[in-house]
């Protein structure tokens, strides 16, 4: 069974008993929507529909702090370079650099793919497309074979050159962005990315199968530090989307009690005998591409953006 919340009474107590609470996902409202796509588990999944930015003159939006950036690619999908990096970038349709829009991005997971997004009917390129948002998903510099693993340079660095490039390039919203990762770029998030650079780089990040509780006292130090500041809390969300059956199970739940006690907004979607996310489809559930853009329908919702 899917559910939102706790299901375990063990992890109840253990909530309970450390004083937070997990906030329970918010189904929108009130919104016109595209056409539904079916998923795999026979449900049918409905995104809001917006219109299409207007091209006359500059706009902001209340809590965007837009980048400004004129430049960047027309409307489409793209396999390209992005700091330095390979990457599949994603312009929606509709988007006017006059108007400012909002960025989402991709962490793959070991070895996994950075450009099943060049798929028109990816959920997450569908959601873009019908949204106007940019989207990056860069391979990781050691050739892909993983964001947290065997470093070929500093990896938080290149990381944050690429969001400085889409920031400069494209005219979003710097104080809402919109996050996303797969098992090792899930570690990758959790333990080494966001411990050295959220302050810099807040997102609300779907996190799917996986993450951890920061590989040193150091890295679990900065995410406590980190969780008493106000900016960076308003700014970053941690929705994890796991199986019960996960091998990384064990370092997804102390991911998920590590940044509840550090004071951050949690939120959790736990797939009841599912197994990693590769798995997802062939146990007849929405693959993470599907979660990753059912989740950010949902926090945009929430959050009050298009």
């Amino acid at each position: 069974m899917n559910t939102y919340g706790i299901s375990s009474p063990c992890r109840t107590l253990t909530t309970l008993l450390l004083g937070f609470t997990i906030i329970l996902l918010a189904t929108p409202t009130a919104y016109s929507f595209a056409p539904p796509v079916d998923a795999p588990d026979g449900t049918t999944l409905y995104f809001p529909l917006i219109e299409a930015p207007e091209a006359e003159a500059p706009e902001a939006l209340a809590g965007c702090n837009p980048t400004g950036g004129s430049g960047g690619l027309a409307p489409g999908r793209y396999r390209t370079t992005v700091a330095g990096l390979n990457a599949t970038v994603i312009v929606g349709q509709g988007y006017n650099p006059r108007k400012p829009t909002y960025l989402g991005f991709f962490l793959h997971g070991d070895n996994g793919s950075w450009t099943k997004f060049l798929n028109s009917s990816n959920p997450i390129t569908e959601l873009v497309n019908q949204r106007g948002w940019i989207f990056v998903a860069p391979q990781s510099p050691n050739d892909g074979e993983a964001w947290w693993l065997h470093w070929n340079g500093d990896h938080n660095a290149a990381f944050s050159r690429v969001l400085d490039a889409m920031f400069a390039k494209y005219n979003v919203c710097r104080d809402v962005v919109f996050g996303s990762s797969g098992s090792g770029g899930s570690e990758f998030w959790t333990a080494y990315f966001f411990p050295e650079k959220g302050k810099e780089y807040p997102a609300h990040t779907v996190i799917g199968c996986g993450g951890n509780d920061g590989h040193s006292r150091t890295s679990r130090a900065q995410i406590m530090a980190l969780g008493q500041d106000p900016d960076v809390v308003r700014r970053s969300s941690f929705e994890y989307v796991y199986g019960t059956d996960d091998g990384l199970y064990g370092l997804v739940i102390d991911s998920i009690d590590l940044y509840t006690r550090a004071g951050f907004h949690v939120y959790i979607h736990e797939l009841e005998g599912a197994g990693h996310c590769n798995e997802w489809s062939q146990e007849g559930l929405p693959d993470l591409s599907t979660q990753i853009a059912n989740h950010w329908a949902r926090r945009a919702a929430a959050l009050g953006v298009d």
